[in-house]
């Protein structure tokens, strides 16, 4: 799976489960990601926060 592969909803989740204060192993253990897809969609969200809650509205 690559960045671009990730919805919108799976960027929120990766997000969402970060916020709650779990680390990016126990996000991607989860969601059976990488680490580097965790820590690049945390980037992807922060570059982009507009666009990924209008998506999210949709």
């Amino acid at each position: 799976m690559t960045i671009w592969q990730l919805m919108p909803e799976d960027v929120e989740a990766i997000v969402t489960q970060r916020k709650a204060g779990r680390s990016r192993k126990e996000v991607a253990d989860d969601l059976g990601i990488s680490v580097e897809m965790v820590a690049c969609a945390e980037r992807k969200w922060q570059s982009k926060p507009d666009l990924f809650r209008s998506w999210y509205a949709l």
